[in-house]
């Protein structure tokens, strides 16, 4: 459709300007560029912060509203705003948040205004409508991260080894020995809204990208005065983030009554035990493989839960050779708090270049594959074998194909040349033939005019009868849940066809709460990743849309009986009949999942029974189970399995109907097929089942990129950090792919992998099956429509915890 129109009003090329810094503006409020994206570093294709320092010339306070241009597929610019006042004189800190292209680039810019605020609460967001121009300047970003990289973020200036996973030859977007890279964002602040570039950001989408916060230095009351920053880490969180903090050797600043009062809800619930002068040699294994010489006095912190909590509230991830627990975790909707007892800021530590990511942090990230610097690697591999990662597969490039409406336009198309050729065949050769043999050529002009009566009417009344009546939304679909939690995340691709030429009003439903503060949605438009990505199509008569930047869950569109297409990250109570167990199987009187025990030979992996209510015949079913981590070894030089190795299963499941039971005695039987009802069920080492996601060409032509179906790429991208690295094979046709992804960051397995669970991955609609309504609340001028689409579904349900264990004999890399 968008096609079509764009052929009707014509086309234009997408243009960026260059700029590398903010200018100076000139005018009655001075702008200036504090940072583009946390510590100037933002990705293609994500939301990101974009924080300015305003300062007013004026004689008095006043109401302003600050204004970023931003860029859209059909050329209509959104205009994220958002209402401040000033103060003559003072210098003002304000965060504007913004969803970027994935074609954006360093020469990108940005146009950003400050307009006087004028009353108007009926049209306008936060009350005020757009006045008077006041200041006007360009800013442009300092570092773009292309749509195939990874983020997370540090609090503080030191990397504790997590560097490593930024490693790639010759600044590629790629791991050096695995496939994704991830750029470790140093510096970030703590500070005060007020304070310099770098600070953490007021609204939750500012940390969307991150795959990880790992909170190393700086102390955590001073978001006490801002309580905005911290409600935007706990959302952040809720909705599937990943808080990482690392006790420093005086806790204090993480135990004082300011900072329990303000994260005692939030933090893991134990008791912090303090121990000093501890030799961390007896922790080599949880650091490094290597015999370097460690601290023999540092201090380290173990815990102990507290009474009164849920299990879920304070899981033991690592513990020390002394059984004590130096790694907790707690979860928080689909996200997690984890808490390191280890002072991995210890200069001597740090001197050693410990923790090892592969060691430790794997552990903790849920992360697999060799880690190695670079200057280790030329070595051991040839760096133009490094350099040349063919073939390449991405796993999430067919959802712009899945939701883009091209059949009706196709058809449109087809038809209207099948009418032309037929109306020019008749009105000329055809009518002239037959009246040439009756002798009435004369009368050749009348059948000319006849013949474009009748297909003018033809035309007329098939254009009338294809043109769509009601709005019509296509939509893939990924949404989680962790059992426990009454919070559901989702994110959603759709395509919006809207009959109509004027404005519409796309929102989500609004008013959600969790743990009773209300969450913030965000929707923006959508632009195909690479390498789906072309030059934009733009309208000619293209206008703006405004967007409530710290609340963007509604768009103003211009509508041109078209398709938009928009991404929607949208978080809430469940809306679906998830899984639940319904069988009792701990003597508690409450249906749970357990572990078998010895003697109960009947049963598989697991002990318990699971029912859904979803919408539709959930197929192309994973079940998942992780039992525990390899066991700690001093030397054993890390591989690239699963941190779980053989303790991790999969099993296969085709279908899985609502409110059939799912007997996991039976699914989870290792050593033979078992059978539940008509469902036939297969078991594999999971690392076996992931490699059947990566593929592995066989002839010498490159793998086609879009060789693997949107079924198989969206099971594959929900466990893209898992999936095997690459191979670096003397035949390179015989490695294994690069595996690429570029719309669905933040939803791999993450820390999944480093605790025991249950994960099922499974999917409603698709090719021949029936449409699914998105799990997302869309509305279209305040009503709720329904779509019709594909969903991923994802359901996790934490088992009781286990420890890796340590010993001293060789431990082999499974």
């Amino acid at each position: 459709m968008r096609g079509i129109a764009a052929a009707i009003f014509g086309f234009a090329v997408l243009t960026a300007s260059v700029g590398v810094c903010a200018q100076e503006s000139v005018g009655e409020v001075g702008i200036g560029l504090e940072s583009f994206g946390l510590e100037n570093v933002s990705r293609a294709g994500e939301w990101t912060g974009v924080s300015l320092s305003l300062t007013d010339h004026g004689d008095e306070p006043r109401n302003v509203i600050v204004r970023l241009k931003g860029e859209d597929p059909d050329g209509d610019p959104p205009l994220y705003e958002r209402a401040v006042t000033l103060n003559p004189g003072a210098k003002q800190r304000v965060w504007l948040y913004v969803r970027l292209l994935h074609q954006m680039t360093r020469q990108t810019s940005f146009e950003v205004t400050v307009h006087e605020a004028m009353d108007d609460a009926g049209n306008s967001n936060e009350g005020f409508a757009v006045g008077r121009l006041l200041a006007r300047t360009t800013i442009s970003p300092a570092r773009v991260l292309s749509s195939f990289e990874g983020m997370i973020g540090v609090v503080g200036a030191q990397s504790m080894g997590l560097d490593l996973y930024g490693e790639s030859p010759s600044g590629e977007a790629w791991a050096t020995l695995g496939h994704e890279r991830t750029e470790v964002i140093r510096g970030i602040k703590a500070g005060s809204i007020t304070g310099g570039a770098g600070s953490l950001p007021d609204r939750w989408m500012g940390l969307m990208g991150l795959e990880a916060l790992v909170w190393a230095d700086g102390d955590p009351s001073e978001l006490g005065a801002d309580r905005l920053r911290g409600r935007a880490i706990r959302e952040w969180v809720a909705r599937g983030g990943h808080l990482i903090v690392v006790l420093p050797g005086i806790a204090q600043a993480w135990t004082s009554p300011q900072a329990l009062g303000l994260y005692e809800d939030f933090l893991p619930a134990v008791r912090i035990n303090t121990k000093e002068d501890v030799s961390l040699d007896a922790y080599r294994a949880l650091l490094t493989w290597r015999d370097v010489p460690l601290p023999e006095s540092a201090t380290v912190h173990d815990f102990d839960p507290v009474e009164g909590y849920q299990a879920t509230d304070a899981i033991h991830i690592l513990n020390g050779p002394d059984g004590k627990a130096v790694v907790v975790r707690r979860l928080i909707g689909t996200g997690a708090v984890t808490m390191i007892g280890l002072d991995l800021m210890n200069r001597r530590l740090m001197a050693q270049r410990v923790p090892e990511a592969d060691v430790f942090w794997h552990r903790v990230l849920g992360r697999r594959g060799r880690l190695m610097p670079n200057s280790e690697l030329k070595k051991e591999l040839s760096m133009v074998k490094l350099q040349s990662r063919t073939p390449v597969v991405y796993y999430d490039e067919k959802i712009a194909s899945e939701i883009a409406k091209t059949g009706k336009a196709a058809l449109g198309v087809i038809l209207g040349v099948v009418v032309f050729l037929v109306y020019w065949a008749l009105a000329g050769p055809i009518s002239f033939g037959v009246l040439r043999k009756k002798g009435k050529v004369r009368y050749s002009w009348l059948a000319y005019v006849g013949c474009a009566f009748v297909f003018t009417l033809i035309a007329w009344g098939g254009a009338n009868a294809m043109k769509p009546s009601r709005s019509d939304i296509s939509h893939v679909t990924l949404i989680e849940h962790v059992y426990g939690q009454n919070l559901d995340r989702a994110r959603s691709w759709m395509s919006v066809l809207i009959p109509r030429y004027g404005e519409a009003e796309l929102s989500v439903s609004s008013g959600e709460l969790f743990e009773g503060r209300e969450l913030h949605h965000a929707m923006a438009s959508w632009d195909a990743p690479p390498p789906q990505s072309t030059l934009f199509q733009k309208f000619p008569d293209a206008r703006g849309y405004r967007v409530e930047s710290r609340m963007p869950d509604t768009l103003r569109i211009p509508v041109r009986s078209t398709v938009k297409q928009i991404r929607v990250d949208w978080a809430g109570g469940p809306r679906w009949g998830m899984p639940q167990p319904t069988q009792e199987v701990d003597g508690t009187g409450r249906p749970g999942i357990r572990f078998s025990r010895k003697g109960e030979l009947d049963a598989g992996l697991l002990v318990g029974k699971l029912v859904h209510d979803l919408p539709g015949v959930l197929h192309d079913v994973v079940l998942v189970v992780n039992r525990v981590q390899k066991p700690l070894r001093k030397g054993q030089v890390p591989g690239s399995s699963l941190v779980m190795g053989g303790a991790s299963m999969a099993f296969k499941i085709p279908v899985w109907e609502p409110g059939t039971a799912l007997d996991l005695s039976r699914v989870t039987k290792i050593g033979r097929d078992a059978s539940g009802g008509k469902t036939q069920l297969s078991a594999f080492l999971t690392d076996s089942f992931l490699e059947g996601l990566v593929p592995r060409p066989r002839a010498t032509a490159a793998l086609n990129a879009g060789s693997i179906d949107l079924t198989d790429g969206l099971t594959a991208a929900a466990f893209f950090d898992q999936l095997p690295p690459p191979e670096f094979a003397e035949q390179v046709t015989r490695s294994r792919a690069l595996a690429r992804r570029a719309a669905t960051h933040t939803w791999g397995s993450r820390w999944w992998f480093t605790q025991p669970c249950v994960i099922i991955v499974g999917q409603l609609g698709g090719v021949g099956d029936e449409p699914i309504p998105s799990p997302v609340p869309l509305l279209l001028d305040g009503k709720e429509v329904v779509s019709d689409g594909r969903v991923l579904v994802r359901w996790v349900y934490p088992l009781k915890e286990q420890p890796p264990r340590y010993t001293a004999r060789k431990v082999e890399d499974e």
